[in-house]
């Protein structure tokens, strides 16, 4: 019996209720109405395909209706990329109980009602990239209605939020994976706006308007294991205790693009599994000058396994001693486009594992005999 049929680009205009009929009992699985400027899709046309397990309606114009989807109680897979013009009807969704990933990338519809997603109690990914849909502030209802799902990955890139509410994710307890990248936001994060995501890994806010922190900011995600914060206006770090002290389990972090140029030596204190930091273009210049006041500081010095470094162009015109003293495990060390002239001779001692170091775009023309011995 057929399992998947294409229909992508035949210039289908209608489909309606009796459309499907013949495909009753049948064995299909795949559905794809792509790239079809469908100007009506009749209530109940999907009700023949109850074993339907992926459909693809991208870029095809259609209205979501209460009764659309209705029958398709197998369907796993619902891709509405650029496809939806117009109110999406509360309850639309529910009828999708084995739903696990829905796409609804590119469109335009007013906003996210109250039971838009009810229903939807097995979606494990959800992405909304690049929707216009009023979403500027994230509240404590926005995404109520998926408070039975076990959703496990949201997807907000360039959907224009400038402001995350407090307890905004408080009904994701299942979320691992928080993309809110490429907006507007800015503000300071007090910690409440994650409260209530328990089992979170990633949470991904980078390249946002300006985000700044405190010590309470990450106080209710100490499952986080990465955090990207890349270019959000941060520049002040100087902050007791340290934003990142409640996130003991946390192996990437990325603050590059911040210009951050105060920063206390306990900021990373704790972070005993990280294994990647970004730091470039910023401005650390003055803390690792020997002039500095009460002297260099030392802010790597706890973290044992940390395996990859990047301090690529941060003004760096002196690098102390000690600076790498207790990073055993480090394997990539990135000091480009730095103004280093001199590495001090027992530099990189401790550095037996390293694999790559990068040197490049500075002002080095001479290196004591001894520099490279342990490392290499």
């Amino acid at each position: 019996a057929i399992q998947n049929l294409s229909l992508s680009h035949v210039k289908l205009s209608y489909i309606s209720k009796s459309t499907f009929q013949g495909l009753q009992g049948t064995n299909l699985t795949i559905l794809n109405l792509s790239q079809n400027s469908l100007s009506l899709i009749e209530d109940d046309s999907f009700q023949w395909l109850s074993s339907l397990q992926y459909l693809n309606l991208k870029h095809t114009n259609i209205h979501v209706s209460s009764h659309l989807f209705s029958g398709l109680s197998s369907l796993k897979h619902l891709n509405l990329i650029s496809s939806v013009t117009g109110k999406i009807e509360d309850f639309s969704f529910h009828w999708l109980r084995d739903l696990e990933y829905l796409i609804m990338d590119n469109n335009y519809f007013p906003g996210i009602t109250a039971n838009m997603f009810t229903g939807l109690n097995n979606l494990k990914y959800l992405s909304l990239c690049n929707c216009i849909i009023n979403l500027q502030r994230i509240t404590n209802t926005t995404f109520s209605s998926l408070a039975n799902s076990s959703l496990q990955v949201l997807n907000l890139t360039k959907t224009r939020i400038s402001t995350i509410g407090s307890g905004a994710f408080s009904s994701l307890g299942d979320l691992k994976i928080l993309d809110l990248g490429l907006n507007e936001i800015s503000q300071e994060l007090t910690g409440h706006e994650f409260k209530g995501l328990n089992n979170i890994q990633d949470i991904y806010l980078s390249y946002n308007k300006n985000l700044s922190l405190r010590s309470e900011s990450f106080i209710f995600v100490p499952s986080l294991r990465k955090l990207m914060l890349r270019k959000v206006g941060c520049s002040n770090l100087a902050v007791s205790p340290s934003p990142f002290r409640p996130l003991q389990n946390l192996t990437i972090l990325d603050v590059s693009n911040n210009n951050i140029a105060n920063i206390k030596e306990d900021l990373f204190d704790g972070l005993h599994k990280l294994d990647i930091l970004d730091l470039q273009h910023n401005n650390l210049a003055r803390l690792w000058k020997q002039a500095n006041p009460g002297g260099p500081v030392l802010f790597l010095k706890d973290l044992p396994n940390l395996r990859i470094l990047n301090l690529k162009s941060n003004g760096l015109d002196e690098i102390p001693v000690q600076a790498f003293k207790g990073l055993f495990q480090l394997k990539n060390l990135d000091l480009g486009s730095n103004n280093l002239n001199l590495l001090p001779a027992t530099l990189f001692d401790e550095q037996v594992s390293l694999n790559a170091l990068n040197l490049q775009k500075n002002l080095i023309t001479s290196v004591e005999e001894k520099v490279f011995g342990p490392a290499f």
